[in-house]
């Protein structure tokens, strides 16, 4: 995977996958357990009774080793995200929803399954963020020329829609150049603008970012 389509969901999918394998496989030895028992109960043979009983403390068995096997593997999947997204610098929507902002995730999630996170200029309030509301500003654009992307626009802090014109090189100070939507100069023309690594991030690909974030996509 690509490290220019990182969203926590993307980023940490194969975590996701194994936690949720672990809660199907749950849900899967707790059905079979209800099963065996209505069956035991509607069973008036004894010797049939007797089978299907067995059949329930086995089933019950694996419902125990399952469900022990999740809360084993969900642990280790919180401990995980905390390693890999944790003060990590993140584009988000702001506490007014007005702009895409840079920000920092404060604290792994809570018991609603959101992650507090700060804008960049310690502006309160603190923000509670879902997991797939925000997207982790890689450490390596991997874009080609052409492609739309979100960078910073000069001496501000806030993520506008662009096109990556330009990578770095000696010769632009190896800063990444943009043209902003609807930037124009005094010449009527859009200016190249000089972006640092750590202010620009791919356009977002995941449909639920996209329409959360969609007055803020348009180029």
């Amino acid at each position: 995977m690509k490290e220019e389509n990182i969203f926590p969901g993307e980023l940490l999918y194969p975590i996701l996958v194994e936690a949720n394998e672990a809660k199907r496989q749950t849900m899967d030895c707790y059905r079979a357990l209800s099963n065996n028992l209505s069956n035991y109960q509607k069973t008036k043979d004894q010797s049939q009774r007797d089978e299907i009983l067995s059949s329930v403390k086995k089933s019950a068995k694996n419902f125990l080793d399952a469900a022990t096997n999740e809360k084993l593997t969900i642990a280790k999947s919180v401990a995980a995200i905390q390693c890999t997204i944790l003060h990590k610098k993140v584009v988000t929507l702001s506490a007014t929803g007005d702009s895409l902002i840079l920000a920092t995730i404060l604290k792994d999630r809570n018991q609603e399954q959101l992650f507090k996170i700060r804008d960049i200029d310690n502006s309160p309030p603190d923000m509670h963020k879902k997991i797939d509301e925000f997207l982790v500003v890689p450490q390596r654009v991997d874009c080609n020329i052409g492609e739309k992307v979100l960078a910073i626009f000069p001496n501000m802090t806030a993520f506008y829609a662009a096109k990556l014109v330009g990578l770095p090189n000696p010769q632009n100070g190896y800063h990444y150049e943009v043209e902003f939507h609807d930037d124009i100069d005094e010449t009527g023309k859009t200016p190249r603008r000089l972006v640092k690594n750590e202010e620009i991030v791919p356009f977002p690909r995941n449909p639920k970012i996209k329409e959360l974030w969609r007055e803020h996509l348009k180029y």
